[in-house]
């Protein structure tokens, strides 16, 4: 990787952290904390000082994630990280108390019997495993199932750091903040709150607007509060004709050749629009190359071949094209979310905000919506009016 497209991705250094940030930084390595704040509050940032917090205290620890690529996205901020992914670890650890997979109840992931989980810890006669010594740090830990949390107090896991967002709840399977205490036993007034949004606090003012506008509401996990400083860029939604569609490809392909440490993110609905986007930003990637501008292209799906896994690169400038629900806990420069009309409008619309929401703030600077034209779209309906906080063409 050159210097023209390395990206500033690294952790903090004390210095650098609010105080909220770096009063969680010196909590003791004993205990069970629960952080709870909005998408670009620093709740992962947090959660991996912890961890290396606690590899400097020669303390065993383990780093716990929903989904492949936010671990891939933590390795390679803190490369030494013992890191994985919750639901692997779970069948793994179960596997070896009882020599089976825990049963699943559905086909939603991590949707586990968990009731027979807990009968099967509570009558072993003896547990070959115990999480007494172990330091769990869990991050979107909305994202696990209370019968997780359950489970693993059963296991004897004393000392627990989660952080959390109900409003960022995109999984089938979850917690509230309300369960996730709870199981914790952590009263009210001891729960720790991030507020300030640093990911958008230079040039991001429009998009932390725009996110705000599909914030759910729920009062467990306060949004955090809009960066000081304004931007220039407006959100858009961009309603664009079939013949465009190549346009669009090679402006997006033209944002990176450009500007080489842009690493822009682009948002699918579903895995036949992903695979639409990924092949035309290859091929339009590939003629650029042919003129002596390298634009990094990846994607990532579900059931992707590990070795394949090395082309994504979050410290450096590309284009990663992905899944809605893979985007949980990822940061970009750039974001767009491909063909809204094939988004699903949930009954409840507050299911189809928390996706929004989530999706929006995974920008720090710009957000485009993409959108077909002369196809229905549903989620129109919860779209912001405001032209100062979402432009149209």
């Amino acid at each position: 990787m050159s210097e023209r497209d390395k990206r500033h991705f690294e952790l903090p250094g004390i210095n650098e952290l609010s105080k909220a940030q770096e009063a969680i930084n010196y909590l003791a390595a004993e205990g069970k904390y629960l952080v709870v704040g909005g998408p670009g509050t620093g709740k992962s940032v947090v959660a991996l000082l912890r961890a290396r917090y606690l590899a400097g205290e020669k303390r065993k620890y383990l780093f716990l994630v929903y989904n492949v690529l936010l671990e891939i996205a933590c390795r390679q901020l803190y490369p030494e990280l013992e890191c994985a992914r919750w639901i692997g670890w779970f069948k793994n650890l179960h596997r070896n108390l009882f020599g089976k997979n825990p049963i699943p109840k559905s086909m939603t992931p991590g949707d586990f019997d968990w009731k027979q989980v807990e009968n099967r810890i509570v009558n072993a006669d003896k547990m070959e495993t115990s999480l007494e010594n172990t330091c769990l740090i869990i991050d979107e830990g909305q994202d696990m199932p209370t019968g997780f949390y359950e489970a693993i107090d059963y296991l004897d896991a004393e000392h627990l750091f989660v952080a959390a967002d109900q409003n960022q709840q995109i999984t089938e399977a979850n917690s509230t903040i309300r369960e996730i205490r709870e199981c914790l036993e952590i009263p009210i007034e001891e729960q720790i709150r991030l507020t300030e949004n640093f990911r958008q606090k230079d040039k991001g003012y429009h998009v932390a607007l725009l996110a705000d506008a599909f914030f759910p509401g729920d009062p467990a996990s306060t949004h955090p509060q809009l960066p000081p400083r304004q931007s220039t860029e407006t959100p858009w939604l961009y309603t664009y004709g079939r013949p465009l569609f190549e346009t669009i490809i090679r402006r997006i392909v033209l944002i990176v050749g450009r500007h080489p440490r842009e690493l822009v993110g682009i948002i699918t609905p579903t895995d036949a629009v992903r695979n639409r986007y990924f092949h035309a930003i290859r091929q339009a990637a590939g003629t650029l190359r042919e003129n002596g501008a390298e634009v990094p292209v990846a994607t990532y799906h579900s059931g992707m071949v590990r070795s394949a896994l090395g082309a994504i690169r979050f410290d450096r400038g590309g284009i990663l094209v992905i899944n809605a629900m893979a985007c949980k806990g990822l940061e970009f420069d750039t974001v767009f979310i491909a063909d809204v009309n094939d988004f699903y409008l949930d009954p409840d619309t507050n299911k189809t905000k928390r996706l929004f929401y989530t999706m929006v703030a995974r920008a720090r600077e710009r957000v485009f919506l993409l959108r077909r034209a002369g196809d229905h779209c549903a989620v129109d309906a919860i779209m912001p009016d405001d032209e100062t906080i979402l432009k149209r063409n």
